[in-house]
């Protein structure tokens, strides 16, 4: 379809356009401008009162999660993690990880989400989903090994990997690409890491892992290798890729280098690492040095949502104590972390993340004729201070309405809350957790 935006402002992620026109052909943008393109249109919407932005990337969480929010509220991360939130895992089946990812994707998408960053079991599954809904997706599934040795032809993770490449890197042009992962330093060894680096070079993919997310992690990380994780992991070359390294809240500027040299970026998730006590990343120090910083929800067992809206008015507000007002980020910074930055730590900043014609069509529209938005003295201020993700309107994916005023195009609502609720009962038997 062709499709014309008009008497709409226009954030591109480098300027604020106002009475501006906006026209979709296809996939692609085709204008953005203060005149009026020539030609007919298949279609023409009246932008008045609508912030018309980049699609928000979420560059970490892990979509199935989403069976799992609010199982587990009051406990650190290791707690949280091997005492709680690995035993339901295992219970969990690939059709049951499907349909929560799917259920995820329904929330981003509603909340102005284009592209996820997702790192879990069963990722064929989502997958699967990210087909049907009609998102972008880079999928990795997070690698562990907690033996001494690690043999491809026996550990789970690489097995689901060679179906992940096979057969989804690449997917509808691109849509859906396949990074490698390593979960984390504690949880793997030497051997997976020069496997996972070997993975990425062959099939030119991101390297999607966790770094330095507790105090614990990282001081027990150096009394076991007498380096930092991240130290350790370049040692063995996994900076020789671009690092997509979530949460990097301990991470020590040094460490913070070699993901700036990868060509990668930092995945900050704030609500995440506030919510499980983990501390606060210094994105104002980060974005100093130079370090692309993207925004993560991380999952929703530990959020409890996927509303990025809420990452960027967290992630000022926390700059605000961790850096000092003097030196925090600005709001343009964090939204700029939810598309500029979501687009590079993908590997897709030459094709969306900005508005600009040529690129893809891969659009939020946020309405602004909501109490809570009135007045307007600076619009990247009430997007990222006052705007929710329930004010946006429309979600656009090269071209494609995902989701317009309540409606979802691309994903039947009816047939998931079905589903949901037959997983539910299998997975918390006897538990009412519908109301």
């Amino acid at each position: 379809m062709k499709i014309l935006f008009e008497n709409a402002i226009v954030y591109t992620g480098e300027k604020l356009l106002k009475n501006a026109f906006l026209a979709v052909n296809g996939t692609k943008i085709a204008y953005v401008g203060d005149t009026r393109p020539e030609g007919c249109f298949d279609r023409v919407i009246n932008g008045k009162g609508k912030v018309v932005l980049p699609g928000l990337v979420n560059a970490h969480t892990h979509l199935s999660m989403t069976l799992l929010r609010g199982v587990s509220d009051t406990t650190n991360l290791q707690s949280w993690l091997f005492d709680n939130i690995f035993p339901i895992e295992a219970k969990m089946t690939p059709p049951m990880k499907k349909v929560g990812a799917l259920l995820g994707m329904a929330e981003g998408i509603a909340c102005g989400t284009t592209a996820f960053s997702d790192m879990y079991a069963g990722a064929v599954g989502i997958s699967e989903a990210a087909r049907d809904a009609g998102i972008k997706l880079n999928i990795s599934r997070g690698t562990t090994e907690f033996s001494d040795h690690f043999d491809p032809t026996k550990n789970n993770d690489a097995i689901e990997y060679v179906e992940l490449f096979r057969d989804w890197h690449g997917f509808d042009n691109g849509r859906i690409r396949v990074d490698s992962s390593i979960h984390a330093e504690y949880t793997s060894n030497p051997d997976t890491w020069e496997y996972m680096v070997k993975l990425s070079r062959d099939h030119h993919a991101i390297m999607h892992l966790h770094l330095s997310e507790t105090e614990k992690e990282h001081r027990e990380g150096i009394e076991r290798r007498g380096k930092t994780p991240a130290q350790a992991f370049a040692e063995y070359g996994v900076f020789d890729v671009p690092v997509l390294a979530a949460h990097s809240v301990w991470a020590e500027p040094e460490d913070l280098v070699w993901i700036k040299k990868s060509g990668g970026a930092v995945a900050h998730n704030p609500i995440s690492n506030l919510k499980l006590g983990s501390g606060v990343f210094d994105s104002a120090a980060a974005l100093r040095m130079g370090v692309t910083v993207a925004l993560g929800t991380d999952g929703t067992a530990s959020n409890n949502n996927l509303d990025l809206f809420e990452e960027m008015k967290s992630a000022v507000l926390l700059s605000h104590i961790r850096a000092g007002m003097e030196n925090a980020i600005s709001a343009e910074d964090a939204l700029k972390m939810a598309t500029v930055g979501g687009a590079v730590a993908q590997g897709r900043s030459d094709e969306c993340g900005v508005i600009r014609e040529g690129f893809d069509a891969d659009l939020a529209v946020v309405d602004f004729d909501r109490p809570h938005l009135m007045p307007c003295h600076d619009v990247i201020s009430n997007l990222v201070y006052a705007a929710r993700g329930s004010d946006v309107c429309m979600t656009m994916v090269r071209g494609k309405i995902l989701y317009e005023n309540g409606e979802y195009l691309t994903i039947d609502m009816e047939r998931l809350n079905y589903d949901l609720a037959n997983v539910l009962d299998e997975l918390f038997p006897g538990k009412n957790t519908r109301l």
